[in-house]
């Protein structure tokens, strides 16, 4: 039933009249991550452009992310797993372009975990799409709990809401090949994740990750088309008898349809694996979200996002989210 509704979405997506606008500028994927809690701790790159600044100049990047979890695992003892809780994540990602190939740049979230205000909302749009409401029917509207056990071993276990810096990552983007008529834009970004958050509130890991990327871009008439492919090794912040972390991968694939000189109507989907190493399937399994959304120019060095997420994949991604960003480049 979810595929049927992505297919609607689509063909609304391709109704758009099909012009090619004149001047109009790329303005890259959707700023979206996997907000899931217990992937939240790790790193996972915001999707970017392989595309570089000019020298010297320098952009903010500001983004919101909020999105609502409901997770109960219990089938696969001795692992405990639950997550029933909204995840508020806002972020400055800061940008410097030392030379037209090389950026470097430093992101810091502040993370906000709370009893939410959705739950009521996703029972209606579940039904009103016809999808499956998963553990909703045994977990209590508004509630919150953040858990996970290993025998009688606490992992990871977040009692009450609470509020705190996540972890920083500081990375850069070298541009190896600009975009011709044959070849796209290949840029590599390698990155570093700083243990700013702390695990015992679930704001971060306590432990530095490491990861490189390869960034693609290439444009076709009114599309662009855009992928992030990352390789991430996590600090070892959790290890027990059942569960241990080993490296994993983040994928991001868009699509841009310039609708005007402004505008552009974006398409994307999000593949994460997981971190975790454990017994249990859903744990380990691939996390895999779509979002739609759309980018507008404010003026020639401000661009505006607004988009939402929806999971493909249940038990490692969040139910649904919802997205803002501000993007502003200085000279």
């Amino acid at each position: 039933m979810k595929f049927k509704s992505l297919w609607k979405i689509l063909l609304l997506f391709l109704a758009f009249p099909y012009v090619n606008p004149a001047g109009a500028e790329d303005k890259g994927p959707l700023e979206v991550r996997n907000n899931f809690p217990l992937f939240l701790l790790f790193m996972n790159p915001l999707p970017e452009s392989a595309n570089t600044m000019q020298k010297g100049n320098f952009s903010l990047l500001q983004t919101a992310m909020q999105s609502n979890t409901s997770i109960y695992s219990s089938r696969y003892k001795p692992l405990f797993m639950q997550a029933d809780l909204e995840v508020t994540r806002l972020s400055w990602t800061l940008n410097y372009a030392l030379s037209d190939r090389i950026e470097i740049g430093a992101e810091i979230p502040a993370i906000y975990l709370s009893k939410g205000v959705m739950d009521s909302g996703i029972h209606a749009f579940h039904l009103a799409l016809g999808l499956p409401d998963s553990n909703r029917g045994f977990i209590t509207d508004y509630s919150f709990n953040f858990k996970l056990y290993d025998y009688a071993n606490q992992l990871i276990d977040v009692k009450k809401p609470t509020i705190g810096v996540g972890d920083a990552t500081f990375k850069s983007k070298i541009q190896i090949l600009k975009e011709s008529d044959f070849l796209p834009s290949l840029s590599l970004s390698p990155a570093i994740k700083a243990p700013t958050g702390k695990l015992n509130n679930g704001t971060g890991s306590g432990k530095a990750d490491y990861g490189s990327g390869i960034l693609l871009k290439k444009s076709f008439g009114p599309f662009s088309i855009y992928l992030n492919i990352f390789y991430i090794k996590p600090g070892e912040a959790i290890h027990s008898t059942d569960v241990a972390l080993r490296a994993y991968t983040s994928t991001t694939f868009a699509v841009e349809y310039h609708s005007s000189e402004t505008l552009s109507i974006i398409l994307q989907a999000n593949d994460l694996s997981s971190p975790y190493r454990s017994s249990d399937p859903a744990l380990n399994g691939r996390a895999t979200e779509f979002s739609f959304g759309f980018k507008q120019n404010l003026n020639k060095k401000t661009i505006w996002q607004l988009s939402f997420t929806e999971d493909l994949t249940h038990q490692t991604t969040p139910d649904i989210g919802f997205n803002f960003s501000l993007r502003q480049i200085f000279d």
